[in-house]
């Protein structure tokens, strides 16, 4: 049974309009943290990243042994504060979203919501990733179908921080019986965005590189809100739909 990526994106577009300020908002805040560290590891590392381009190993190798255990130390706290904090931030984004496809508006503040249950969400996290790691160790595509069998885990922990990491994931994992084909056409419907986002930025260096940079940013900020409105769609869709006939073959099996 595959649903219509379409209608997912048209509930998305509906619920984001006249509210894709908060949105942006949620959407950046979200990942910030992850933006942060990638900012910090890309300065640090720039000029042995060079090296490395150019093929000049032995003097990224130098280039990285001279890195100073200060910005190695950054590195790592910065790390592990985006480990433990992203998760909750991610379901309270989630939250935001799922409110905003039933038309209520909690506000950016709702971002937070979720920070109580900060080690919950991160052992979520942790089991999913531990999970879909081991269906990797077989071939790429039992990974992929393991991705997309947990993908609503985090949805239903957002809407419901009591229930425990197993059974959110037990909770996907019915959901998701005969509808992890919809959900990835519905990201691969993504696909050529990010493509028509770098031949923008191309047009743009005219302008300047600066305005290339930042339009770019906001371009990307705006997908991904767009894409997270989209996804949480086909969550409030399919969760409230049991749909007992819906099957579809696996490969891998849904064990797991």
């Amino acid at each position: 049974m595959i649903l219509p990526s379409f209608e997912f994106k048209a509930r998305a577009r509906a619920a984001l309009k006249g509210n894709w300020q908060s949105a942006l908002v949620v959407v950046f805040f979200s990942g910030a943290l992850l933006t942060l560290l990638d900012v910090v590891r890309s300065i640090v590392l720039f000029r042995a990243a060079q090296y490395l381009y150019l093929g000049l190993y032995e003097s990224y190798v130098q280039e990285v042994l001279s890195i100073p255990d200060s910005a190695w130390a950054l590195q790592a706290a910065l790390a592990l504060v985006t480990l433990v904090f992203t998760p909750a931030l991610t379901l309270g984004a989630n939250r935001y979203f799922i409110h905003r496809l039933h038309g209520e508006d909690l506000g950016v503040g709702c971002l937070l919501s979720r920070m109580r249950w900060l080690g919950r969400a991160l052992w979520l996290y942790v089991l999913m990733g531990v999970k879909v790691f081991l269906w990797s160790l077989l071939l790429i595509v039992p990974g992929v179908i393991a991705a997309l069998r947990y993908s609503m885990a985090p949805y239903y922990m957002a809407e419901d921080p009591a229930l425990s990491a197993g059974e959110a994931i037990q909770k996907s994992k019915e959901t998701m019986d005969g509808l992890k084909a919809s959900f990835f056409l519905l990201q691969l419907s993504f696909l050529l965005w990010p493509l028509a986002i770098n031949a923008a930025q191309m047009v743009l260096e005219s302008l300047g590189t600066v305005v290339a940079l930042v339009a770019g940013l906001f371009m990307q900020l705006a997908l991904s809100t767009y894409r997270t409105a989209a996804s949480t769609a086909f969550y409030v869709t399919v969760s409230r739909d049991p749909r007992p006939e819906a099957q579809e073959p696996s490969v891998g099996g849904d064990e797991g």
